[in-house]
Protein backbone atom coordinates (compact mmCIF):
# COMPACT_ATOMS: atom_id res chain seq x y z
CA UNK A 1 0.00 0.00 0.00
CA UNK A 2 1.63 3.55 -0.84
CA UNK A 3 2.73 5.36 2.14
CA UNK A 4 0.71 8.42 2.60
CA UNK A 5 2.23 12.21 2.12
CA UNK A 6 3.23 14.04 4.81
CA UNK A 7 1.44 17.21 5.60
CA UNK A 8 4.46 20.09 7.27
CA UNK A 9 2.37 22.79 8.48
CA UNK A 10 4.86 26.07 7.58
CA UNK A 11 5.70 27.95 10.68
CA UNK A 12 2.81 26.36 11.83
CA UNK A 13 -0.78 26.55 10.73
CA UNK A 14 0.26 29.79 9.56
CA UNK A 15 -2.90 30.40 7.30
CA UNK A 16 -4.79 31.00 10.67
CA UNK A 17 -2.53 31.61 13.32
CA UNK A 18 0.78 33.94 14.27
CA UNK A 19 3.63 32.12 12.05
CA UNK A 20 6.37 30.21 13.98
CA UNK A 21 4.25 30.73 17.69
CA UNK A 22 3.11 28.03 20.01
CA UNK A 23 -0.59 28.83 19.46
CA UNK A 24 -0.29 27.78 15.83
CA UNK A 25 2.16 24.76 16.42
CA UNK A 26 -0.13 23.73 18.84
CA UNK A 27 -3.41 23.84 16.51
CA UNK A 28 -1.57 22.30 13.83
CA UNK A 29 -0.75 19.70 16.24
CA UNK A 30 -4.47 19.49 16.82
CA UNK A 31 -5.19 18.90 13.61
CA UNK A 32 -2.97 15.71 13.00
CA UNK A 33 -0.12 17.09 10.82
CA UNK A 34 2.62 14.90 10.07
CA UNK A 35 5.36 17.68 11.11
CA UNK A 36 5.39 21.46 11.90
CA UNK A 37 8.06 23.53 10.13
CA UNK A 38 9.76 26.30 12.05
CA UNK A 39 12.42 28.62 11.08
CA UNK A 40 15.46 29.14 13.58
CA UNK A 41 18.03 32.05 13.76
CA UNK A 42 19.50 34.13 16.87
CA UNK A 43 17.71 37.27 18.75
CA UNK A 44 20.00 40.55 19.55
CA UNK A 45 20.74 39.00 22.41
CA UNK A 46 22.46 35.70 20.99
CA UNK A 47 19.41 33.02 22.10
CA UNK A 48 17.66 30.85 19.57
CA UNK A 49 14.43 31.83 18.61
CA UNK A 50 11.51 30.67 15.90
CA UNK A 51 11.26 33.69 13.45
CA UNK A 52 11.51 33.97 9.66
CA UNK A 53 12.34 37.63 10.25
CA UNK A 54 15.58 38.61 11.99
CA UNK A 55 14.00 42.53 12.36
CA UNK A 56 11.11 40.95 14.74
CA UNK A 57 11.36 42.30 18.05
CA UNK A 58 9.07 39.48 19.79
CA UNK A 59 9.60 35.57 18.94
CA UNK A 60 9.04 32.06 20.04
CA UNK A 61 12.46 30.89 21.97
CA UNK A 62 13.63 27.70 20.13
CA UNK A 63 13.59 25.78 23.85
CA UNK A 64 9.63 26.13 23.86
CA UNK A 65 9.18 25.17 20.90
CA UNK A 66 11.15 22.15 21.78
CA UNK A 67 9.53 21.67 24.82
CA UNK A 68 6.43 21.77 23.05
CA UNK A 69 7.37 19.51 20.52
CA UNK A 70 8.95 16.65 22.52
CA UNK A 71 7.05 13.43 22.44
CA UNK A 72 4.33 14.48 20.50
CA UNK A 73 5.37 16.38 16.79
CA UNK A 74 8.57 16.30 15.04
CA UNK A 75 10.02 19.58 13.95
CA UNK A 76 11.56 20.52 10.88
CA UNK A 77 13.76 22.98 11.02
CA UNK A 78 15.27 25.69 8.64
CA UNK A 79 18.35 26.82 10.03
CA UNK A 80 18.57 30.78 8.88
CA UNK A 81 22.17 31.36 9.42
CA UNK A 82 25.63 29.33 8.43
CA UNK A 83 27.88 30.07 10.88
CA UNK A 84 29.84 27.94 13.61
CA UNK A 85 28.32 29.39 16.75
CA UNK A 86 25.01 28.84 15.63
CA UNK A 87 25.72 25.51 14.56
CA UNK A 88 26.79 25.12 17.73
CA UNK A 89 24.19 26.60 19.51
CA UNK A 90 21.71 24.69 17.67
CA UNK A 91 23.37 21.31 18.53
CA UNK A 92 23.66 22.45 21.82
CA UNK A 93 19.75 22.78 22.49
CA UNK A 94 18.61 19.31 20.84
CA UNK A 95 20.70 17.74 22.78
CA UNK A 96 19.84 19.21 26.29
CA UNK A 97 16.27 18.50 25.28
CA UNK A 98 17.32 15.06 23.78
CA UNK A 99 15.45 16.10 20.90
CA UNK A 100 18.69 14.81 17.97
CA UNK A 101 16.58 12.30 16.71
CA UNK A 102 13.32 13.89 16.48
CA UNK A 103 13.93 16.83 14.41
CA UNK A 104 14.95 17.05 11.18
CA UNK A 105 17.54 19.62 10.31
CA UNK A 106 17.25 21.99 7.54
CA UNK A 107 20.31 23.08 5.83
CA UNK A 108 21.00 25.02 2.52
CA UNK A 109 24.38 24.49 1.70
CA UNK A 110 26.73 21.27 1.27
CA UNK A 111 29.41 23.25 3.83
CA UNK A 112 26.41 23.32 6.31
CA UNK A 113 25.40 20.23 5.41
CA UNK A 114 29.02 18.72 6.45
CA UNK A 115 29.27 20.17 10.05
CA UNK A 116 25.83 19.56 11.02
CA UNK A 117 26.60 16.31 10.34
CA UNK A 118 29.70 16.55 12.38
CA UNK A 119 27.71 17.92 15.11
CA UNK A 120 24.94 15.26 14.92
CA UNK A 121 25.90 12.35 13.58
CA UNK A 122 22.03 10.71 13.88
CA UNK A 123 20.14 13.48 13.25
CA UNK A 124 18.13 13.52 9.94
CA UNK A 125 19.58 16.34 7.31
CA UNK A 126 16.86 18.32 4.91
CA UNK A 127 18.71 19.92 1.47
CA UNK A 128 17.01 23.47 0.99
CA UNK A 129 19.18 23.65 -1.83
CA UNK A 130 19.42 26.11 -4.55
CA UNK A 131 20.16 23.47 -7.24
CA UNK A 132 18.71 20.20 -7.59
CA UNK A 133 22.38 18.96 -9.08
CA UNK A 134 23.54 19.60 -5.64
CA UNK A 135 21.40 16.44 -3.99
CA UNK A 136 23.78 13.91 -5.05
CA UNK A 137 26.64 15.38 -3.18
CA UNK A 138 23.99 15.96 -0.41
CA UNK A 139 23.43 12.74 0.18
CA UNK A 140 27.03 11.59 0.17
CA UNK A 141 27.22 14.20 2.94
CA UNK A 142 24.97 12.20 5.10
CA UNK A 143 22.02 14.09 4.00
CA UNK A 144 18.62 12.24 3.90
CA UNK A 145 15.75 14.63 2.20
CA UNK A 146 15.33 16.62 -0.45
CA UNK A 147 13.39 19.83 -0.34
CA UNK A 148 11.86 21.30 -4.12
CA UNK A 149 9.96 24.12 -4.33
CA UNK A 150 6.49 22.94 -6.39
CA UNK A 151 7.33 25.30 -9.23
CA UNK A 152 10.57 23.77 -10.15
CA UNK A 153 9.42 20.37 -10.37
CA UNK A 154 9.93 18.56 -13.51
CA UNK A 155 11.14 15.26 -14.73
CA UNK A 156 14.90 16.36 -14.05
CA UNK A 157 15.24 18.13 -10.86
CA UNK A 158 12.78 14.91 -9.39
CA UNK A 159 15.11 12.42 -10.34
CA UNK A 160 18.14 14.39 -8.75
CA UNK A 161 16.23 15.15 -5.79
CA UNK A 162 15.78 11.46 -5.32
CA UNK A 163 18.79 10.68 -6.63
CA UNK A 164 17.74 6.78 -6.14
CA UNK A 165 15.30 5.90 -3.84
CA UNK A 166 15.82 9.23 -1.13
CA UNK A 167 12.65 11.02 -0.24
CA UNK A 168 11.65 14.54 -1.74
CA UNK A 169 9.03 16.61 0.29
CA UNK A 170 8.06 19.79 -1.81
CA UNK A 171 7.19 23.74 -0.69
CA UNK A 172 3.83 25.35 -1.74
CA UNK A 173 4.66 28.00 -3.77
CA UNK A 174 6.43 29.45 -7.28
CA UNK A 175 9.87 31.56 -5.73
CA UNK A 176 11.25 33.19 -6.69
CA UNK A 177 9.10 33.47 -9.79
CA UNK A 178 6.29 34.25 -7.41
CA UNK A 179 7.40 36.03 -3.68
CA UNK A 180 3.67 36.11 -2.62
CA UNK A 181 1.81 33.17 -1.41
CA UNK A 182 4.66 31.22 -0.16
CA UNK A 183 3.18 28.11 1.46
CA UNK A 184 -0.31 29.02 0.33
CA UNK A 185 -2.05 26.10 -1.94
CA UNK A 186 -5.01 24.93 -3.68
CA UNK A 187 -7.26 21.71 -3.68
CA UNK A 188 -6.43 21.16 -6.94
CA UNK A 189 -2.48 21.78 -6.61
CA UNK A 190 -2.46 19.33 -3.68
CA UNK A 191 -4.18 16.54 -5.63
CA UNK A 192 -1.54 17.10 -8.11
CA UNK A 193 1.90 16.98 -6.09
CA UNK A 194 0.10 14.01 -4.26
CA UNK A 195 -0.19 12.22 -7.58
CA UNK A 196 3.42 12.40 -7.97
CA UNK A 197 6.01 10.21 -6.20
CA UNK A 198 6.75 12.67 -3.12
CA UNK A 199 6.67 11.97 0.82
CA UNK A 200 5.84 15.29 1.90
CA UNK A 201 4.10 18.68 1.37
CA UNK A 202 5.11 22.30 3.12
CA UNK A 203 2.04 24.48 3.28
CA UNK A 204 0.32 27.15 5.49
CA UNK A 205 -3.24 25.48 5.89
CA UNK A 206 -2.59 21.59 7.24
CA UNK A 207 -6.53 21.67 7.36
CA UNK A 208 -6.60 22.07 3.94
CA UNK A 209 -4.13 19.30 2.90
CA UNK A 210 -5.17 17.29 5.19
CA UNK A 211 -8.72 16.91 4.09
CA UNK A 212 -7.41 16.51 0.59
CA UNK A 213 -5.54 13.43 1.80
CA UNK A 214 -7.98 12.04 3.71
CA UNK A 215 -10.32 12.33 0.02
CA UNK A 216 -7.86 10.71 -1.53
CA UNK A 217 -7.31 7.32 0.68
CA UNK A 218 -10.92 7.18 0.70
CA UNK A 219 -10.73 6.80 -3.22
CA UNK A 220 -9.42 3.50 -4.82
CA UNK A 221 -5.77 3.94 -6.63
CA UNK A 222 -5.53 3.36 -10.38
CA UNK A 223 -3.94 0.59 -10.66
CA UNK A 224 -6.85 -1.25 -7.74
CA UNK A 225 -9.52 0.46 -9.88
CA UNK A 226 -8.00 -1.18 -12.87
CA UNK A 227 -7.98 -4.71 -11.16
CA UNK A 228 -11.86 -4.06 -9.86
CA UNK A 229 -12.62 -3.13 -13.74
CA UNK A 230 -10.67 -6.65 -14.93
CA UNK A 231 -12.68 -8.67 -12.41
CA UNK A 232 -16.07 -7.39 -13.56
Amino acid sequence: MKQLVKIIAHRGYSSLYPENSLEGFEQAWKLGADMIETDIREASDGSLICSHDETKKEALPFSDALAFAKGKVPLLLDLKLDAPDFHLKVEQALLRHQMQDDVVIGVRSLDQARHMRSLLPSSCLLGFLKDARDFPEFYKTGGSIARLWEGDIDERNLELAKSGDHPVFVMAGFYPKETSGIGDITPDRINKLMSLDIQGILVNDPLLALRVRSERAQKPDDAHRRSLDNKM
